[in-house]
């Protein structure tokens, strides 16, 4: 890990990639959920036109300072996700590759089976900044929340 791992105020931007595991073919998805200190928005797109999941997406900015202290404790979850280096796959399962951008312009990124549960913490958090009006992502860890 660089310098920039030591400080979650390193962290610009934290972007969460989701996948499908082994389903039927109407039933796979990619997407993406993205935060900043002041915004967070989120796409869903289905594999196949026919799929039975709905295209969706949102953005939302915002100058709240709760928001922003949310979004650095999220910062400093995922530095200790990152630093704990149990990264578990599944052959059948979905992926979940999380993206870690810095404001020196480096990039760290690990993948994690879709269902682990190392990633509760990170993902309550993120639910907790996710407008309420909008339906959570269908990634392995709302999943397993539902």
């Amino acid at each position: 890990m660089g310098d920039a791992m030591k400080s979650a105020k390193g962290i610009k931007r934290i972007t969460i990639v989701g996948a499908s595991g082994f389903v039927s073919r109407d039933m796979a998805f990619r997407e993406r959920f993205t935060v900043s200190a002041d915004s967070i928005s989120y796409v869903l797109k289905p594999r196949a036109e026919d799929s039975v999941l709905a295209p969706r997406s949102w953005s939302y900015k915002t100058d709240r300072a709760d928001f922003q202290r949310m979004y650095l404790g999220l910062c400093e979850e995922l530095i200790t996700l990152f630093r704990r280096g149990d990264v578990s796959m599944a052959n059948d399962a979905g992926t979940v590759a999380i993206t870690a951008s810095f404001t020196d312009g480096s990039h760290e990124r690990h993948e994690y089976d879709a269902l682990t549960e190392n990633l509760g913490g990170l993902f309550g958090t993120l639910d907790k900044m996710r407008p309420p009006c909008e339906e959570p992502p269908i990634m392995g860890p709302w999943l397993v929340r539902r």
